[in-house]
């Protein structure tokens, strides 16, 4: 299972997987909610509020693959920079979770510069400690994760 977290991608590759990583996201959470959102306002009782609140626990479960492909992503990219992945993975989700109080907001951002640093940033020339340079030509294959 943790072979999926070694290697190294490229800035364009890291882009793309998580605009079809958010893509998918997004359509499955429209699946959900659209028509949730429809019957609440078309039925309107208890029983159905709460059938509604177990329906939308549902939203966690593409929520937790989305991070999980996400942190993968990141670890291949800080691969690629020559970081080690797993240290960044931690600390983004330590400033994900610090960030959800609103007293700490800069943490959110400084995720979010995070994120934005691994697309600007090239990765190493040449071969590093986390195997060699990725492939110039993007490929479908190097956004799959296989266990």
């Amino acid at each position: 299972m943790f072979g999926v977290l070694s290697g190294r991608i490229d800035r364009r590759t890291y882009v793309a997987g998580n605009l079809v990583a958010l893509g998918v996201l997004f359509i499955f959470c429209c699946l959900i909610v659209v028509p949730v959102a429809i019957l609440s306002l078309a039925v309107a009782n208890k029983t159905f509020d709460s059938i509604i609140s177990l329906l939308y626990v549902l939203l966690i479960l593409p929520a937790l693959l989305y991070y999980f492909y996400f942190i993968v992503l990141m670890v291949k990219r800080a691969h690629d920079v020559g970081w080690p992945g797993l240290l960044i993975a931690i600390l983004f989700t330590v400033a994900m979770v610090l960030g959800r109080d609103s007293s700490l907001w800069f943490f959110n951002v400084a995720g979010l510069v995070l994120v934005a640093f691994f697309c600007i940033k090239p990765g190493t020339k040449s071969r590093n400690t986390f195997g060699p340079v990725p492939r110039k030509k993007f490929s479908v294959d190097n956004l799959k994760l296989t266990f």
